[in-house]
């Protein structure tokens, strides 16, 4: 098991979104479900997104322990 970190300070103090995965898929997926409401609040202007650009966002910034 592995733990996925995403911290966000983009215009507010900073939040950090936590999952705990077998592999990068699988964090995908709960990283995704979790940051919603994230976004929602925080980022309104990402909500045009595709699902290929929210991944590589979210993978192209998240750590791994």
């Amino acid at each position: 098991m592995m733990t996925y970190s995403l911290v966000c300070a983009d215009g507010h103090d900073p939040e950090t979104i936590t999952v705990e995965a077998m592999g990068d898929e699988e964090a995908m997926t709960k990283m995704m479900v979790k940051s919603k409401a994230h976004l929602d609040v925080n980022h309104s202007e990402m909500a045009s997104m595709t699902e290929e650009q929210s991944r590589a966002f979210i993978s192209s910034h998240w750590t791994k322990t």
